[in-house]
């Protein structure tokens, strides 16, 4: 018989409602988990004809919206061309024992129940910033555009409290999902020396307690049907921006403190901290609760998002501070009058330099750690930190020169030192712009690799889908660092334009930064639940 009809025939038997309960509660608990157990999903693979009855009635009964889903259907496919498998694979929230969503929440959005082990999502709580997806390694959390919120599967905890089964449990016509009772310390053992399927990602940093059980074992080639596909992900434009514009302000500062003169200094402190504030509303933008922001710090003791947050708001103190500073300092030379309290002032200018730079670099790292933190491999320290770092070098070089060559311009600043200043900065320009070319062309090396590894799926994915902007990236920051750089150091009849030259320098590596970065979010390959045949 086939699944419908198994099905038909359950309820032709029920002869009362009761008796209809009774058969649903056979597929939960009986009792609550006692101390070091809880819930969670069982899924007899041999069972799931991927009829996807369970998706229907989770969005049904969930009142999700028409592109919500908190339970998916996949495929797994391996096997000989004489005797191929192909398995159904029902799958949604895996109520971890270390949820990443939860620890990486900065407004503590998530908790998990100390009893039944469920992790739930508080609505009311989020403010929309999206970063409890990257942090799942399963996607299980969706944003909800409408609403502004992330929303994700919690077991129907209102039906198991009453004694009812979730809606995907009660849906299934094979009996192919049910709510057990699982000892933790036992799962996270499993955990720690297998997968929950092929391919899925590595269990052992959240331990997912979802048990997958087949009759048969599944054959050691099986794959995801989506394995040798790979789709953009999301751009994330207000981060790229906030991203790229911290990282200059942070380097203009830097370039500040290390350069010998002092006469630049207001022009160079005020264009930072615009970038600065510039790119705290950018941030702000991709929250879908943005009124709700200043929740983003509740979760510090776990977050990097948190951390970051709270370091780049002593940035923008400090920034502020240093650029006040700098302008009433040189007051008389700006405004023709010298403005009260220089004195007092001057004696801590130091200290709010070393305060500015320092809070911008903690917030740079602090960046660093919040991709390093998903696990995901192509956002690790090392992929990552070298990027940010030369991002802060390459731009924050750029705009020192940039700002300071237009002041000297149109203050008439004598042609032997714009000459002397703008030798050293294009030099350093040029070879911090190569190393980075050089640095993210390295991850083009995998595609000598004979397996289908994460790196050569990225870099498949750069030269094909996303070749356009890949092209953009190269060729901006080429013309932009390289060669306009070269031709100015050879033609010393171009020192009176050097204000032009730096100004389209500039915008062709703001433009070949933005680039990369929106490539480090669209780029990313990581493993995941098995997906559909990809047509």
């Amino acid at each position: 018989m086939t699944a419908v009809e198994l099905f038909s025939q359950h309820h032709e038997e029920m002869k009362t409602h009761d008796s209809q309960s009774n058969f649903y509660r056979n597929l939960i608990p009986l009792e609550l988990p006692k101390e070091g157990e809880q819930y969670s999903f069982e899924v007899d693979l041999s069972a799931c004809t991927g009829c996807k009855a369970c998706v229907t009635a989770c969005h049904s009964l969930n009142g999700l919206d028409e592109n919500e889903t908190w339970r998916q259907v996949g495929l797994l496919q391996g096997g000989t061309s004489e005797e191929p498998i192909q398995q159904t694979v029902t799958t949604a929230c895996h109520h971890c024992l270390e949820p990443g969503c939860m620890q990486g929440c900065p407004t503590k959005a998530f908790e998990k129940d100390v009893i039944t082990g469920i992790v739930r999502h508080l609505d009311d709580q989020c403010i929309g910033c999206q970063y409890c997806i990257l942090k799942c390694p399963y996607d299980v959390p969706q944003y909800n555009k409408s609403k502004g919120i992330v929303r994700k599967c919690d077991m129907c905890s209102d039906r198991l409290a009453e004694g009812e089964a979730p809606a995907c449990v009660q849906s299934c016509p094979n009996d192919a999902i049910k709510i057990a009772i699982v000892n933790q310390s036992k799962i996270a053992m499993i955990n720690s020396v297998q997968k929950l399927l092929p391919e899925t990602p590595t269990d052992e940093d959240t331990s997912p307690t979802t048990q997958y059980i087949r009759k048969e074992a599944l054959p050691t080639n099986a794959l995801p049907a989506d394995f040798f596909s790979s789709k953009p992900k999301d751009p994330h434009i207000p981060l790229v921006l906030g991203l790229i514009l911290t990282q200059l302000s942070v380097g203009v500062y830097i370039g500040e403190w290390m350069s010998t003169s002092s006469v630049f200094n207001p022009y160079l402190s005020a264009f930072a901290l615009i970038c600065a504030l510039a790119a705290i509303a950018a941030s702000t933008m991709h929250l879908g609760r943005p009124l709700y922001a200043f929740r983003a710090v509740l979760g510090f003791k776990t977050s990097w998002l948190s951390r970051e947050i709270l370091a780049f708001g002593g940035f923008a103190f400090f920034a502020s501070l240093l650029t006040a500073s700098h302008i009433m300092i040189d007051s008389e030379k700006l405004f023709g009058k010298t403005l009260p309290f220089i004195d007092k002032i001057t004696p801590y200018l130091d200290f709010i330099q070393f305060m500015a730079i320092g809070t911008g670099l903690v917030g740079v790292l602090c960046s660093v750690m919040i991709y390093h933190d998903t696990k995901k491999s192509l956002w690790n320290f090392y992929w990552t930190g070298p990027k940010f770092l030369l991002t802060t070098a390459i731009l924050g070089t750029s705009t020192y020169l940039l700002i300071s060559s237009n002041a000297a311009f149109y203050f008439e600043t004598s042609i032997e030192m714009i000459r002397t200043m703008s030798s050293n900065l294009l030099s350093t320009i040029i070879v911090l712009t190569a190393l980075k070319l050089f640095y993210d062309a390295s991850l083009f090396l995998s595609l000598k690799d004979k397996v289908f590894s994460i790196e050569k799926r990225s870099s498949l994915m750069i030269i094909k889908e996303l070749k356009k902007p890949a092209i953009v990236r190269v060729v901006s920051s080429l013309l932009g660092g390289i060669v306009l750089p070269i031709i100015f150091i050879s033609l010393a009849t171009l020192t009176e334009h050097l204000h032009i030259f730096a100004l389209l320098s500039f915008i062709l590596l703001i433009i070949g930064e933005f680039s990369e970065r929106y490539l480090f979010f669209r780029g990313i390959v990581t493993p995941n639940m098995p997906g559909a045949v990809v047509t």
